[in-house]
């Protein structure tokens, strides 16, 4: 054994580790030896790469050809033939025979199938390697990337963000340095920007690679002619940006692109306006997170002028639009201390359901109930218990026909709604009624809850907590009938819950 071992210290040392370290936790479980699961990663992939290049070298390879060819591959699963040839360029530095004669010389070695060069695995090991040997030459390792990645498409999204998050999962994300290599790989290339403008507009599988595409998006926006796809390039450039932090650089992207769609819309306003549209939609959205309380109110009013002249038409999807974004304004009026306006948007919003729920009621009724009961909550909260209550009755109307046709759907929502009612109805001096239909939202639930009790366990508790109270309200005692089954059932669940706790 230590003949073997002293061959190739690093080839043959690792193995021994391992099988120590299993026998070591066999004997004394008790103790830990003081290696993770990490240091075992990198401490095999070291192993691997000396392994790799020990076959290149005898191939002729060049001293680091085999570990090169292997990561490379990482990049896409594998490396065809074009894609070696490209990377046996001699500018490139990789060490490897002529592009004319790269095939030939891996051809004997077990990589290469014929067709291609197969990546290494596992995966998550294959990532550090790659990072590895990509970290040996940080000064032509961005060139590496092109060659491997300039013939790709959008299916390797997937695989570059696996990539990237494995490489941080076992080296930390502080020392994950190949976001930072592909952003390096294209410099100011326009060209290799265009090549990958397939990243911009996806949803990004890791947070490194949003740094590709934060970069990619300011080149295409540097070359790009038409004012509506620059618009687009920004919006996609705010969403990134977003994604790695930077909100101020986000939100002035946002605006960018909302003042390129309003020079657009004006010009061209049947073609322009939805799209500007979509865009003070967008920039409203980000400044919620990111920016300013009054400017966001100011897209979003913008934004509704535009809808109502859209709604105008009779088209069913702008009217949608207007009643969402009437829906939204009202919150928003809500939060600078402006409550009639508030309330004024939200009436809007449900007379413009209304409208849409007679031309489509299987799309718009369910819409429509959910918008009356947030107008009983504003005319509640303004001091209209009257006009609460009728949006709270017109809701439960509503919800019952839902629920009688699909239970299963909407019985869940007409419970809420009978407890929203009762809280009406309670404002109105009719404690009763107020009983009656706290005592429905029960039962109307309960059939649901004992189906599927974690489901609907936080709404039949705060039920099961409002019916006692209408109870004393109408000087009644609860149903222990009605309530005992309940409350028993939620215990269930809190014991079960603080068992799964210990």
């Amino acid at each position: 054994m230590t003949t073997w071992q002293a061959r190739d210290p690093v080839l043959h040392g690792l193995p021994l580790i391992v099988t120590a370290a299993a026998i070591h936790g066999v004997l004394e479980p008790g103790q830990a030896l003081g290696i993770d699961g990490r240091e075992v990663v990198q401490a095999l992939v070291r192993r691997e790469i000396a392994r790799l290049n020990n076959a290149g070298r005898a191939a002729g390879l060049g001293e680091n050809g085999g570990g090169r060819l292997s990561a490379m591959a990482v990049l896409r699963g594998e490396v065809d033939a074009a894609c070696l040839r490209r990377l046996a360029a001699p500018e490139l530095e990789m060490g490897l025979p002529a592009p004319d004669r790269i095939v030939d010389a891996i051809s004997g070695l077990p990589w290469w199938d014929g067709d291609k060069w197969a990546a290494p695995q596992p995966d998550i090991a294959a990532a550090v390697l790659l990072h590895r040997v990509l970290q040996e030459r940080t000064d032509i390792a961005p060139e590496w990337l092109w060659a491997a990645l300039q013939d790709s498409d959008k299916t390797v999204i997937e695989k570059l963000g696996q990539v990237d998050y494995d490489i941080s999962l076992i080296l930390g994300g502080a020392n994950n340095k190949f976001s930072g290599m592909l952003v390096d790989m294209l410099g100011n290339d326009v060209k290799r920007a265009m090549t990958l403008s397939y990243f911009v507009g996806v949803v990004q599988p890791s947070l490194g690679l949003n740094y590709l595409a934060v970069r990619i998006a300011e080149l295409l926006i540097q070359n790009e002619q038409w004012p509506d796809r620059r618009a687009i390039f920004l919006t996609n450039l705010f969403a990134y940006r977003a994604a790695i932090g930077e909100s101020q650089g986000a939100i002035k992207a946002a605006r960018e692109a909302v003042e390129i769609g309003r020079e657009i819309a004006t010009a061209h306003p049947d073609m322009y306006l939805p799209f500007l549209s979509e865009l003070l939609r967008r920039l409203s959205k980000y400044l919620s997170s990111y920016g300013d309380l009054q400017e966001e109110l100011g897209a979003k009013q913008e934004e509704i002028t535009i809808n109502r002249k859209l709604a105008a038409t009779g088209d069913e999807r702008h009217c949608n639009n207007l009643a969402l974004s009437l829906t939204q304004l009202s919150s928003l009026y809500s939060k600078v201390g402006k409550a009639p306006k508030a309330l004024a948007a939200a009436r809007e919003a449900v007379e413009t359901y209304r409208d849409l729920a007679v031309v489509q009621p299987e799309i718009y009724r369910p819409d429509l109930a959910a918008y009356l009961n947030n107008l009983g909550n504003w005319l509640s909260d303004n001091g209209d218990a009257a006009g609460a209550l009728a949006a709270a009755q017109e809701a439960v109307a509503i919800y019952r026909d839902l629920a009688a046709a699909r239970p299963e759907v909407y019985r869940p929502n007409l419970a809420t709604s009978l407890i929203n009612l009762g809280n009406r109805l309670s404002e109105n001096g009719d404690a009763a009624a107020a009983l009656a239909a706290a005592q429905e939202a029960i039962e109307t639930l309960a059939p649901a809850f004992h189906a599927l009790p974690r489901r609907h366990a936080a709404l039949m508790k705060y039920i099961a907590k409002e019916y006692p109270a209408y109870c004393d309200e109408a000087d009644i005692e609860p149903d222990a009938t009605l309530l005992g089954p309940i409350v028993d059932a939620l215990q269930r669940l809190a014991d079960e819950g603080d068992g799964e706790a210990g």
